[in-house]
């Protein structure tokens, strides 16, 4: 698994931007996706001593997210860095901007970026950024009044957009004539890169004076970046391997973790991209239960990402339930008689932890080829009775309630055998029959 995220955090990185680590990606639903998304400015206007929002609706360009200062919500207990949000997490930027808000409605002395800045970056208080939060914070009481709800919770009102637009994205601004300040984006004024460079890129390419060469575990090469495996999400598959919540590393003393799995900065952060990409792109369903799924690559290997994607379809055939037609024109039959293998990783997680559950080993490319061209055969045999739908395991799933209350994934197992190509007894297939029927029989269906 490491050797096939080293090689797809390579490619990821490949004409990335600096800063895509710590950028926010916007994510809307599938019925807005078609929608004009719209990025709101908020302009503090030192002049007249208000908060404008005129002329400020524009068309939301994702590569202009470092120029929005449009970054991720950090995790765990740190100060509020935001000029720029989502709608939703307005109360951020407040933050951000003001500071936290007293129960009695008073504002602190300070903001929370100007504090984050004389903690970790106390050389830019003489910044041109610096200088315009102090200048924005006493706008405080203005912008709660202005943003504040009747539930008083902080959002964007008193705008119109229409109904095939969607505002996906806030960002702050400031405007002054005296310093030449247009409507400029705090994110663009000094100071303001770099900080986020001092926090987010300078910290990880430390390296120690006198530090000397060590092994790098994953690769196998000596690095004088070798560190202790720290990864910066937690819904990461690099987190198999950790110190806190040990999973595949129980075998390892924690106290001497840091040498038993240790790896360069460099390589960190293509594990970090590779498992970002397979957890945003390559996931199935396979009897109810997430499965990552990563290509096994021989080592030396290179990784193609047309390949992954081509890959990725043909997974789809045995696993997503769509129509026919529509997830065939999607295939791509360029990957006809290519060599591979795949493991599936069955994973739980709320988006802070993540633990494997089931582990589908050494599935071939060539059985997995196989199993589409039956399920194939099956549908066309079929379609009068599914209305053209492709018969698949995902489909099969779903038709066969003999899951519900059991304590063991009945269904999953059986797929893992079906993957795996072992032979599958018909007792346990006639087993599984008896129990639909029973269902039925009893209404549990």
């Amino acid at each position: 698994m490491l050797n096939t995220l080293i090689e797809i955090g390579k490619q990821v990185s490949k004409g990335r931007h600096p800063w895509e680590d710590f950028l926010l990606n916007i994510k809307v639903s599938e019925r807005d996706a078609q929608k004009n998304q719209l990025v709101l400015r908020v302009v503090f206007d030192l002049d007249s001593n208000t908060i404008s929002l005129e002329d400020g609706l524009v068309r939301y360009n994702h590569e202009k997210r470092p120029e929005y200062g449009l970054i991720d919500i950090l995790k765990g207990n740190n100060k509020a860095i935001y000029v720029a949000t989502e709608p939703g997490n307005l109360d951020k930027m407040a933050k951000a901007l003001f500071g936290k808000v007293g129960k009695d409605g008073s504002f602190p002395g300070q903001s929370e970026f100007q504090a984050a800045i004389q903690k970790e970056a106390v050389d830019l208080e003489t910044s041109a950024f610096y200088n315009a939060l102090a200048l924005i914070r006493p706008f405080g009481p203005a912008f709660f009044e202005k943003f504040t709800d009747e539930k008083g919770k902080l959002g964007i009102k008193d705008i119109s957009i229409g109904n095939q637009d969607i505002l996906v994205a806030v960002y702050a601004a400031v405007k002054s004539t005296e310093r030449d300040w247009d409507n400029k984006p705090l994110a663009k004024l000094e100071g303001y890169r770099e900080f986020m460079e001092q926090k987010f890129l300078a910290s990880s390419a430390k390296t120690d004076k006198g530090t000397s060469s060590r092994l790098c575990y994953a690769t196998g090469e000596r690095r004088e970046d070798t560190t202790e495996a720290a990864f910066s999400a937690r819904y990461n598959l690099n987190k198999l391997f950790q110190s806190t919540t040990i999973n595949y590393a129980s075998n390892f003393e924690g106290k001497n973790l840091a040498k038993n799995y240790q790896i360069s900065e460099e390589v960190r952060q293509f594990l970090d991209r590779g498992s970002e990409r397979v957890l945003a792109d390559f996931q199935v369903m396979i009897a109810g239960l997430a499965h990552a799924c990563i290509p096994r690559l021989p080592i030396g290997g290179e990784y193609d990402i047309e390949d992954y994607r081509r890959l990725r379809n043909r997974t789809d055939l045995i696993f997503k339930i769509k129509d026919v037609e529509k997830i065939l024109d999607e295939l791509d039959f360029q990957a006809e008689g290519g060599l591979y293998w795949l493991d599936f990783y069955g994973f739980e997680s709320d988006g802070n932890f993540l633990k494997v559950t089931n582990h589908i080993r050494d599935v071939s490319g060539i059985h997995i080829q196989n199993m589409v061209e039956q399920f194939k055969k099956a549908s066309a045999s079929l379609s009068i009775f599914l209305r053209d739908r492709l018969v698949n395991l995902g489909r099969m799933y779903y038709l066969i309630p003999v899951r519900k209350d059991l304590k063991s994934n009945h269904a999953l197992a059986l797929c893992k055998m079906v993957l795996e190509g072992r032979p599958v007894q018909e007792s346990l297939l006639w087993q599984h029959f008896t129990d639909l029927v029973l269902c039925h029989w009893y209404g549990k269906v």
